[in-house]
């Protein structure tokens, strides 16, 4: 069986549980006040675990991977709400140790960018915000998401070896699992 389809199925219970967290502080948001500190739990967690993954993970890994990055438009965002990003005290992130770990990382922020389009459309209607300013994180790929999925998805069924799976997918489980106590103990 494919990586990708072995992932989707052993993390369903964590990511269904990170996304029910999620939606229910989306849905709360009324103000762009209410907006930054749910990007700011998202810099606190994923700011320090792209830092591991960036240590085991680059073009010869992930063809495409210097696009990949999430901080950034983590940044931009808080910026275009004159916001500074800041950590958080104790985020606890996946410990990653290898390339295999820090794959299984990069498959929860990858996969991430699909629930994205929908939630950027959300918050644009909710913040009355004009063609897409202050959501570039959550847009991550626009249009090309799809395409950028399905490139990752590739690596995935391609390049990890049977006897890694394990260790990508423990990792993806922690990721979403720790993602989901940053969001609860913000």
């Amino acid at each position: 069986m494919n990586l990708s389809l072995i992932l989707k199925n052993k993390t369903e219970v964590s990511h269904q549980q990170l996304e029910k967290v999620l939606i229910n502080k989306l849905k709360a948001i009324s103000s762009p006040t209410d907006y930054t500190e749910i990007l700011q739990s998202f810099y606190s967690y994923i700011n320090p675990l792209e830092s591991s993954i960036n240590k085991y993970v680059d073009e010869s890994i992930v063809e495409d991977y210097h696009k990949r990055r999430k901080s950034e438009a983590l940044k931009s965002d808080l910026s275009y709400f004159n916001s500074t990003p800041e950590a958080q005290n104790a985020v606890e992130i996946p410990e990653i140790k290898d390339t295999y770990e820090a794959i299984g990382a990069l498959y929860v922020l990858e996969g991430s960018t699909l629930g994205g389009q929908i939630i950027s459309k959300m918050i644009s209607q909710k913040l009355q915000l004009t063609n897409f300013e202050g959501l570039s994180f959550f847009r991550s790929y626009g249009e090309e998401t799809p395409l950028m999925w399905n490139a990752f998805k590739k690596v995935l069924d391609e390049r990890i070896a049977a006897d890694e799976h394990e260790a990508v997918v423990q990792t993806a489980e922690q990721t979403f699992i720790k993602f989901k106590n940053c969001l609860l103990h913000e």
